[in-house]
C-alpha cells in the first residue's frame, strides 16, 4: 500500500532524513525516494521550497556547492582505477548513492 502524503508527512520525512543526516539533495531524492520527490513538488511547487517548508536551508543541502571545486578527467579517472584496483563496485548505481561526487560531474 503506497504512502498518502500531504504536507505535514513531507515536512515529517524531510525532516527525519535530515535529522539521520542522509542526503536530501534534489538528484539523490529522485533515484532514493521518488515518492517523497514527487510529493513534495506536487504539494510545495519545487523540491526547493519543500526543503524550505521543512526549516532547512536548500543551500545546506545542495551537493553541488559543498563538494569540491570541479572535478577533471583525470581526477575521476583516477579514482575508478583505483576502485577497480580494489575490487570495489564500478556500477553506476552505486556510484550514484555512495559516491555522488564522481556521477554529478559527468560529460
Amino acid at each position: 500500500m503506497s504512502k498518502r502524503w500531504n504536507k505535514n508527512l513531507v515536512i515529517e520525512e524531510i525532516s527525519r532524513l535530515n535529522r539521520e543526516r542522509r542526503r536530501i539533495n534534489s538528484g539523490f531524492i529522485q533515484i532514493d525516494n521518488p515518492p517523497l520527490y514527487q510529493a513534495g513538488c506536487k504539494h510545495f511547487g519545487s523540491w526547493k521550497a519543500s526543503i524550505e517548508a521543512s526549516g532547512i536551508s536548500y543551500d545546506s543541502v545542495r551537493v553541488l556547492e559543498r563538494i569540491c571545486p570541479k572535478w577533471g578527467k583525470e581526477r575521476i579517472l583516477a579514482i575508478i582505477k583505483e576502485r577497480h584496483g580494489s575490487g570495489l563496485p564500478l556500477n553506476s548505481n552505486y556510484i550514484q548513492r555512495e559516491r555522488a561526487e564522481i556521477s554529478m560531474h559527468r560529460q
